[in-house]
């Protein structure tokens, strides 16, 4: 069932002057980042961000764009409506303050194979007390690069990571692909030699002192290279340190082994795992709910040299799953004035689909509501309606002239349901951001 709410009044222009009014959530400013550098814009995301204060919004129009550095600002960065933006040279976002925020929403960020190791990551989250989100993204890990001469790849070796976090206490990861990238494929004849070794596939998503939680997402990890002895795939998620993560109707896939080339029998490389905490704290919390985890397959030898190992789905610490089946909720991550707001509601047929408000920040497991809260103190509770038959409740919501003359605002929400047993469930987090037309 989709419910079309009618455009006057505009409910969800109201619900954004309700935020406003309890929580203070607005954009101090709008900053347009413009690949065509048109006048009154930016020409890439790193002169906007330098440009920002706290508060601002770097609202991005189609184009690639170089890396940008993000230094204890709370900002949001987002994908203007419709348009694909593409980040290379892997961001960084350092030394987030607690009690501040960045939103990253909407944008492929890929990392490039470089010396300097974090620019081939598709993301670098470091050392932030903040609340850092990350919303219909996808990070690319780069791939080795080879180069034949020398047989070697670049720096280590190995594939760079789809996300790296460490030291990051606060991170929230939603509806995104993460992929890490593949090692060092050496498959010249020059090259095959086990003196030459291929490079290990990347993680997925690499976690060292940090708490993540990840919602409908793809954590996939990059395969081992191949050459005369095969190289290990990554893992889908490897924690490291006082790390705990939450995995929410996601997937965590280990790399696949690399293949071995050579003329006398040679071994494959093993398949990564889906998950990998043996270097973690005892005291670490690996929580999932309608997880899928699987290892990655193994390399294949040469000559009866014979395939590596199967990668394991968890190697490490055991995951402590909630048991409720995995609610949904979707929206439109940025919406102009005169547009219209998406969101839809999946569960049960027959729950009650609610939708909270509020500042965001803060990861509480309440495991009574089989789910993490994400928001410091839900401001506002709505009640939306009642999941059909087809298990989804969809809504169209007009959005009019925002409040107080802003050209820009950001509401924090996350879902929950209640159940025809009367049980309360938390569902996924979302931003919403809205922005005045003609931007």
């Amino acid at each position: 069932m989709k419910l079309t709410v009618p455009a006057t009044p505009c409910k969800f222009v109201a619900l954004a002057g309700l935020l406003l009014t309890v929580t203070g959530s607005a954009a101090a400013d709008v900053l347009v980042v413009d690949a065509q550098w048109t006048p009154g814009t930016f020409p890439t995301i790193e002169s906007a961000v330098q440009a920002a204060t706290d508060g601002d919004l770097i609202l991005v129009k189609s184009g690639s764009y170089p890396s940008f550095y993000l230094d204890n600002k709370s900002l949001t960065i987002t994908a203007a409506p419709g348009a694909f933006v593409q980040v290379t040279i892997g961001p960084r976002v350092v030394n987030l303050d607690a009690g501040k925020t960045v939103v990253l929403s909407g944008m492929q960020l890929r990392g490039v194979a470089n010396t300097f190791l974090m620019a081939g990551n598709g993301l670098n989250l470091i050392n932030n007390d903040g609340h850092v989100r990350v919303q219909d993204c996808t990070l690319i890990g780069a791939n080795n690069l080879t180069n034949p001469s020398s047989c070697k790849g670049i720096a280590h070796g190995n594939g760079w990571h789809g996300l790296a976090v460490s030291g990051s206490s606060d991170v929230v990861v939603v509806n995104s692909s993460i992929n890490g990238g593949r090692g060092t494929y050496l498959d010249s004849l020059d090259c095959m030699d086990p003196f030459y070794p291929a490079g290990a596939g990347a993680n997925g998503a690499h976690l060292v002192d940090s708490n993540v939680s990840f919602y409908d997402c793809s954590l996939a990890a990059g395969a081992g290279g191949s050459a005369a002895i095969g190289a290990d795939g990554g893992h889908g998620v490897r924690a490291i340190g006082a790390t705990s993560f939450f995995l929410y109707d996601t997937g965590a896939y280990g790399g696949e082994g690399g293949g071995s080339f050579d003329f006398i029998p040679t071994v494959g490389g093993d398949g990564g795992n889906g998950i990998f905490t043996t270097e973690a704290q005892f005291s670490n919390v690996v929580n999932t709910l309608a997880a899928d985890v699987q290892g990655g397959a193994p390399g294949f030898g040469v000559l009866g040299g014979g395939f590596g190992q199967a990668g394991a789905a968890v190697v490490g610490t055991s995951p402590a799953p909630f048991t409720a089946a995995p609610r949904g909720f979707d929206a439109t991550a940025a919406v102009a004035v005169g547009g219209v707001a998406n969101m839809t509601f999946s569960s049960t047929p027959g729950d009650f689909a609610l939708l909270m408000l509020g500042g965001p920040g803060g990861s509480l497991p309440l495991a009574g509501l089989q789910g993490i809260l994400h928001l410091a103190q839900p401001a506002v509770i709505l009640p939306v309606g009642q999941v059909t038959f087809f298990g989804e409740l969809s809504l169209e919501l007009p959005v009019g002239p925002l409040p107080g003359g802003l050209d820009g605002l950001r509401i924090p929400m996350q879902s929950a349901f209640a159940t025809a047993g009367a049980q309360l469930l938390l569902g996924p987090p979302r931003d919403v951001i809205l922005v005045a037309a003609g931007l």
